[in-house]
């Protein structure tokens, strides 16, 4: 059985092993580096609409080196439902772990969701700062008509780059519940 380790709950590493192209994780061990019953973690995997169907029973190594047969989930899934457990219910030596891996998820969703909003008010400014400069150089254009020729070729490409701004600024690439 190909095992690899995932990753460190309160100083219990915890492994996935390889079963049909996926990596499965046992949650006993997890539920137990955290100090929450097995049991109610059990019952609101399987009452979830999105964990429950990919939630298997698996023959796994217990932290005795012994084999018993566990609920696993797939990898991908262990995030979000890591992200379901409330800090205030695990043991004392873990609750600051639970409260920054909670942490890192709500930063890691927000960057994905509206990463491209705040790129948008940084954009924002990038657009004001080219109006200023297009504007500049349009007055330099009057004033000096012998450089007229770079002028507009500079005021140009700066349209062009405020073209772009503006274009991403107006379809940003997320969305909250995009289908």
């Amino acid at each position: 059985m190909n095992q690899i380790n995932v990753g460190t709950v309160n100083g219990v590493a915890i492994t996935a092993f390889q079963k049909d192209e996926q990596f499965l994780v046992p949650i006993k061990p997890i539920c137990t580096a955290l100090g929450i019953d097995i049991e109610p973690q059990r019952k609101k995997i399987m009452e979830d609409e999105y964990i429950a169907p990919v939630a298997v029973l698996e023959t796994a190594t217990g932290a005795d080196n012994r084999l018993y047969e566990m609920l696993c989930l797939p990898l991908f899934f262990i995030p979000g439902w890591l992200f379901s457990i409330n800090p205030k219910n695990v043991a004392p030596e873990a609750k600051e772990k639970v409260r920054n891996f909670k942490w890192e998820c709500y930063k890691v969703l927000y960057s994905h969701f509206f990463g491209s909003f705040i790129e948008s008010s940084t954009m924002s400014e990038k657009a004001r700062e080219l109006r200023k400069e297009i504007a500049d150089e349009e007055s330099r254009l009057v004033t000096h008509q012998e450089e007229a020729k770079q002028i507009k070729s500079k005021i140009s490409d700066l349209k062009t780059k405020l073209g772009d701004i503006t274009e991403k600024m107006i379809n940003p690439e997320r969305y909250l519940f995009n289908s």
